[in-house]
Parts: C-alpha cells; sequence; structure tokens
C-alpha cells in the first residue's frame, strides 16, 4: 500500500517521495530500489526543466533583438513593396507566436522545477468574470444573483491566464466562445462553451497535454498557438487545488464546454 501511495504521489508532482525504512529485510530491498528510481527520476525532470529554462533564456536576447528590428520596418510600411509587406506581416506573426512560445516554456519550466508558486489576494469572482467577459468582446455571461460578493483566495495573474487560455483556445479552434458561465455549489465552477466542432471523447485528456495536436491537427499548424495554453491551465489550476475537463455541451449542440473548478472558501461553500 505505502508503495501504490508512493507512487501516486510522484505521478502527482510530488517527485521528492521516497519509501521509509521497512520492518522486512526483503522489503528494504525494495523500498531502496524504488527510491533509487525515484531519484533518478526526480533529477532527469529537473534537468530537463533546467534545460528548457536556460534555452528559453538565452533566446529571449535575440529575440528582442529581432522584434525591435521589425518594429523599424514596421514604422516604414508605406515605403515597402506590397509583397514585402506580405513578408512583414507573416515575419510578425511568427515572432509573435515565438515570444509567446518562450514565454510559455519558461513558465513550464518554472512547474517542473517545482518553483511556481502563488501570490494569493483577494478575488472577487463576479466583478472578475465580468471584466474578463467584457473583455473578451461578444461572450455572454451567466451567474447566479448570489454570486456578487463572492471572494476567493487565488492568484489573479494566474487565474486571469487560464481564462485568457481558455477563450484564446475558443477563439481558434471553437469559433470564439459563445457563454461563460458561473456555477456555486460545495465548488466554485467556471465554464467556457464555445460553437465550434467539440473535442472527441479519446481526446478530451490528451487535449491538455503539451504540444498536443488531435485531429484537426493538420489545421492547426497554422493557427498560431504555442501548444502550450492549455497545460499552463492545468498547472496554474493544480496549484490552486482546482482541476478542468472539457465535455459536451448539455444543450446537444455542437461545441466544447470547459470546466475549471475550484475550492470555495468555507463560509461560502
Amino acid at each position: 500500500r505505502r508503495v501504490r501511495e508512493a507512487a501516486e504521489a510522484i505521478a502527482g508532482g510530488r517527485l521528492d517521495t521516497r519509501l521509509g525504512a521497512q520492518a522486512d529485510p526483503d522489503l528494504d530491498r525494495h523500498s531502496d530500489s524504488f527510491n533509487e528510481m525515484a531519484h533518478a527520476l526526480e533529477s532527469r525532470i529537473q534537468r530537463d526543466a533546467r534545460f528548457a529554462s536556460d534555452v528559453s533564456h538565452e533566446l529571449r536576447s535575440p529575440l528582442t533583438t529581432l522584434m525591435a528590428g521589425v518594429g523599424v520596418l514596421e514604422s516604414r510600411r508605406e515605403e515597402l513593396s506590397p509583397r514585402s509587406m506580405i513578408a512583414l506581416d507573416l515575419l510578425v506573426a511568427d515572432l509573435d507566436r515565438f515570444n509567446r512560445l518562450v514565454n510559455d516554456l519558461l513558465e513550464i519550466s518554472g512547474f517542473d522545477a517545482g518553483v511556481a508558486a502563488l501570490d494569493l489576494t483577494e478575488v472577487d469572482i463576479a466583478r472578475f468574470l465580468e471584466v474578463t467577459a467584457a473583455n473578451a468582446g461578444a461572450v455572454a455571461l451567466r451567474m447566479p444573483e448570489d454570486a456578487h460578493g463572492v471572494v476567493v483566495q487565488a492568484d489573479k495573474r494566474r487565474l486571469a491566464r487560464i481564462m485568457s487560455n481558455l477563450l484564446d483556445n475558443a477563439e481558434r479552434y471553437g469559433g470564439g466562445a459563445t457563454v461563460i458561465t458561473l456555477e456555486m455549489d460545495d465548488t466554485l465552477r467556471i465554464i467556457v462553451e464555445d460553437g465550434g466542432a467539440g473535442i472527441p471523447a479519446g481526446e478530451r485528456s490528451a487535449v491538455f497535454e503539451r504540444f498536443f495536436r488531435g485531429s484537426a491537427g493538420g489545421r492547426r499548424t497554422d493557427d498560431g498557438g504555442t501548444g502550450l495554453g492549455l497545460s499552463l491551465v492545468v498547472e496554474d489550476l493544480r496549484l490552486h487545488d482546482g482541476r478542468v475537463w472539457v465535455e459536451d455541451r448539455p444543450d446537444g449542440r455542437p461545441g466544447a464546454r470547459f470546466v475549471l473548478e475550484l475550492p470555495l472558501p468555507e463560509e461560502d461553500a
């Protein structure tokens, strides 16, 4: 049972989990082997995280130089030929995606290295969603009447990124979000629905993996996404003891329904 619990803890991200001494010498040998394996796994993941972080940092300087140079070209756009303008637009789009990819890799490496932390503040969830929906354009917002005044302890920057990534995902692959819904009972759930083709049942877990491209992968190669947005949603929510999943829309219409769940303060639960 202890081995199973330790394995589950490691799978859940607690890479420093180890087995203690056992009463049986034979079990002690198994424990030592397990701990050696866990140490090797932790070391490998930390090396990979450091590599991703180091590479991302090294890319920042030349990327900044490139973006500055492109900025100069954009300021003299009227002097360019039509063909050069098209080339410039393509370059700007690729540099923007590359910049977001580098930033996302830095964030991911922080999670992998175990150094990501929350900066908790009080967040009025109704007001937060009102601002989010307003900034998203023509997205309806549905909330229960008692939602106003509900305050949660959350990292507002990470919460804003969660919503931004979900809305960006809906825009790229689902034709744009159609509604944001807040539900509350013993937990708090924020739901983002779109009117796209939906996500096949067999891909609903994999869609949160890094760089995943599902059955629509060919269509998504030039979508401008980094392939890390939904992975960051998972990681940011895990820091908040929350989770996210995707399901069909309950009204039977085509589209995806992303549900993020957060614990409520005890007095509001």
